[in-house]
């Protein structure tokens, strides 16, 4: 099976190089790294015991099956931190033509057979990842990061880096399960990566992760790595159904998200969505008093209502957003009520709006509390909606 970004790293990387060029040529462009690229190898020249010689032909070899079979061919370094740590683990630390792999607490002495190549094959996932096309998903690891950590940085800025990591990591993981071609070993790296365990079973944690995922109806709650459960559960939804199986697994890692959490992407396809709502509520020349114009570019500084109207209402609605419903009942309110001088002319087209957008209950919900409202007065409203509005544009005309 072919080892590929997810379809969330080419969302992002789409969503950066349209919307940030400039940022994204500055990210871009090579370094000179030459200082920083002798410091990171001192670092680890003495922060770590480098493993090389006959007495680690065993690991020498697996790193380059592991490699092989990656179609990897710049030279790997490996090494053994001298870190105290109690989680066994490993990092990967890219440097210009050369990679170096680290290892963690007891992280070698716990792995078994093939589960060693597991382990190598996440870690040199990260290297094809960076790679991929020339590197331009390394371009988008550094500057969405540079963005998340930056004090001016919005929420989207966060959830964005977020996302990438986690879903970095399931590309990591497919990484492993290519190296190895067997999806229990595969897993039990990853268990005993998370456990400690010198002994475990990856067929049982497959089964466990089943179990719980079967009635799986939230999402993962972490910033770095998925919960071990989801991505063992995932990585067989890949193994079985490829990129067919991308949808599902992205619905169980991201979910839903509410409107305080959506990403640069799902942020700039609401508010374009919002734009075209706008746009399509004050087609009507009646609708377009000073005071409409004046809050609607309030949304939008360069609102134009004669533009954005390309696409369907009715199928292009983001609907994987928690609270979309009430989000757009209340844009839609606060164009009913704008203008008083407009009579209930607005409040009429709004109630057919909320109709194209499958939001009725949540308009009607929020007419009847700030309008003080009976549900018979909003359905007869909307009833006669569009015979009225229809006259309404003939006087205009």
């Amino acid at each position: 099976m072919s080892l590929s970004p997810t379809s969330y790293h080419t969302e992002l990387l789409s969503f950066l190089q349209k919307q940030e060029p400039e940022l994204w040529q500055w990210f871009s462009e090579p370094a000179n790294r030459t200082e920083v690229t002798e410091g990171i190898r001192r670092e680890l020249l003495t922060s770590s015991y480098r493993l090389d010689g006959p007495q680690h032909a065993e690991l020498l070899t697996a790193a380059k099956e592991a490699a092989e079979v990656l179609g990897i061919a710049v030279p790997i370094t490996l090494y053994q931190s001298q870190e105290a740590v109690l989680a066994p683990n490993a990092s990967i630390c890219r440097l210009p033509e050369e990679i170096h792999i680290v290892f963690y607490g007891s992280m070698l002495s716990i792995l078994r057979g093939r589960e060693l190549h597991a382990v190598l094959g996440h870690e040199l996932a990260h290297f094809i990842l960076w790679q991929h096309e020339g590197g331009v998903h390394h371009t988008v690891d550094r500057l969405a990061h540079a963005c998340a950590s930056d004090p001016r940085a919005h929420a989207s800025h966060l959830h964005s880096a977020r996302r990438l990591r986690l879903n970095t990591e399931l590309f990591a993981d497919r990484g492993a399960l290519k190296v190895t071609g067997d999806l229990a070993v595969t897993v039990a790296a990853l268990v005993k990566g998370a456990t400690g365990l010198a002994e475990v079973s990856g067929e049982s944690y497959l089964k466990q992760a089943a179990e719980v995922c079967d009635s799986w109806k939230t999402k993962s709650a972490e910033q770095t790595h998925p919960e071990l459960f989801l991505r063992a559960h995932c990585l067989a939804l890949w193994h079985e159904g490829g990129t067919d199986a991308e949808e599902e697994i992205e619905r169980m890692i991201n979910g839903p998200a509410s409107l305080d959490e959506l990403d640069l992407p799902a942020q700039e396809a609401l508010s374009a969505f919002t734009r075209r709502v706008i746009a399509q509520l004050l087609r009507p020349r009646w609708f377009r008093s000073d005071l409409v114009m004046a809050h609607a570019r309030l949304f939008f500084t360069d609102f134009e209502p004669d533009g954005a109207m390309d696409g369907s209402l009715e199928t292009d609605a983001p609907d994987q957003v928690e609270g979309r419903a009430e989000y757009f009942a209340a844009v839609l309110m606060d164009f009913a009520t704008v203008d008083e001088e407009l009579d209930d002319m607005p409040l009429r087209a709004c109630l057919l709006m909320s109709g194209r957008l499958g939001i009725e209950k949540a308009f009607d919900k929020m007419a009847g509390k700030e309008l003080d409202m009976k549900v018979r007065e909003i359905k007869a409203l909307r009833t006669g909606a569009v015979e009225v509005l229809a006259k309404q544009e003939e006087t205009q005309a």
